[in-house]
């Protein structure tokens, strides 16, 4: 299906959206946009959408992190959801990235600058989702152009917990 903005005089082709938890957005090296959840500390984040059908439980689901660098020396990193974690349908779920433990949601480690592997394991141990994220730039998000579409892009204005602002047209896909 494609639909045609007269207003914007361009087409938008409707994209795919996942139908379960995927990876939605990061952003690793924040020193300037303060985090609500987080006593508007400038930490690090990530956030999950849900394009499932009914809300989801996360209980028994695992978060791994690896470094991009293999000689870097950190070992992959884990993260189990609380057992009463869950994810409505549409919904957003954040997860906060700091050595400071203050929540449920804390990881208790931070998002690698240099790139890596984020990878979200269903309580079954099925690999959900895997994002390979490349190196980050200083206060600017890494996440999908529109809320579980396949496709990303760099954020000026990272909104976390929230749909990412339009950052202009991706070129169409056109279904014929």
């Amino acid at each position: 299906a494609v639909r045609w903005f007269a207003s914007q005089g361009q087409f938008e082709a409707a994209r795919p959206v996942a139908s379960g938890p995927v990876l939605n957005a990061l952003l690793a090296i924040n020193n300037q946009w303060p985090l609500e959840v987080d006593g508007n500390r400038t930490v690090d984040w990530l956030e999950i959408y849900s394009g499932a059908v009914a809300e989801k439980s996360l209980a028994g689901w695992k978060l791994r992190l690896a470094d991009a660098d293999a000689q870097s020396g950190e070992p992959e990193r884990e993260y189990a959801f609380p057992a009463d974690a869950k994810i409505a349908s549409g919904g957003l779920l954040l997860l906060v990235f700091s050595n400071n433990v203050r929540s449920p949601y804390h990881t208790g480690f931070k998002i690698p600058g240099g790139g890596g592997t984020f990878t979200l394991v269903d309580a079954a141990g099925s690999v959900a989702d895997r994002l390979v994220y490349p190196a980050q730039r200083e206060n600017l998000s890494y996440s999908r152009y529109r809320d579980g579409v396949p496709s990303f892009a760099v954020n000026n204005f990272p909104r976390p917990g929230r749909s990412p602002p339009d950052n202009g047209a991706l070129p169409p896909i056109l279904l014929l």
